[in-house]
């Protein structure tokens, strides 16, 4: 339902751009043309993998000046997935341009989309909460819950409110966690309906951060929700309940 609602927002993959001049493209001549010791570095910077074993380049900064450069790489390179991942990440912090933003949602593959979105918690752009609202819509679960997550931890996160709700009921349980848990962090009062409603969700750590966040936006409606939930079969939930209740 959810995707239903937002799909209207966002670029088909592998259809948006189709009979038109391809934007990425069209922006990463022109930095070659303006920068083009800077072009020619990007595409030989050093890779190494970092703890959580995604690839990373070595002394590489978010540069506005050839960040269609990397996406270019990410989008048409002809790279390796973790490499063209880790170029999609670094043009993610650097860009400005929300077309290109959009462009990347649009023709990358799920690790290129997944390690784009999550290259946004750099961004200073505008257009980097619209991005993630429309990652919320991407047909890949994995991708959505990197969109999820990272808007939950944007300051600004109460104004995208409403697509967060619609997260909320997902078909995956980490969407609809990190949704509820964004909602209740941010005290989002508007939606306590949505949180108290996922009090009886099927999944166990989805229920209990419904009822954490529900005890951040309206303490008694907590308090009932934890009395029904004390009896709970997942030792989680119920013990989450027994915290709430004071005991």
């Amino acid at each position: 339902m959810m995707r239903a609602v937002l799909l209207g927002l966002v670029l088909i993959p592998g259809l948006a751009f189709a009979g038109e001049t391809d934007a990425v493209e069209v922006a990463a001549a022109q930095a070659r043309a303006a920068h083009p010791e800077l072009a020619e570095a990007a595409r030989d910077l050093p890779l190494a993998r970092g703890r959580n074993g995604a690839l990373r380049l070595i002394g590489a900064e978010a540069d506005p000046r050839v960040a269609a450069i990397h996406l270019d790489l990410a989008l048409n390179g002809g790279l390796d997935p973790d490499v063209a991942a880790a170029h999609a990440g670094l043009a993610a912090a650097g860009l400005q341009d929300a077309e290109l933003m959009n462009q990347a949602l649009a023709e990358g593959s799920i690790q290129v989309r997944a390690a784009f979105l999550a290259g946004l918690h750099r961004s200073t752009a505008p257009a980097a909460g619209p991005t993630l609202v429309l990652g919320l819509a991407d047909g890949h679960p994995q991708v959505r819950e990197v969109a999820a997550s990272l808007l939950g931890r944007r300051p600004d996160a109460a104004a995208f409110a409403e697509p967060l709700a619609l997260a909320a009921q997902d078909v995956s349980p980490a969407v609809r966690r990190l949704s509820i848990r964004a909602l209740g962090w941010h005290g989002v009062t508007a939606k306590v309906a949505v949180v108290d409603q996922a009090i009886n969700d099927d999944d166990p750590l989805v229920r209990r951060t419904a009822l954490r966040a529900l005890n951040r936006l309206d303490p008694v409606r907590a308090q009932v929700a934890a009395k029904a939930l004390q009896a709970d079969l997942d030792g989680r939930v119920s013990a989450a309940a027994a915290q709430v209740l004071g005991e």
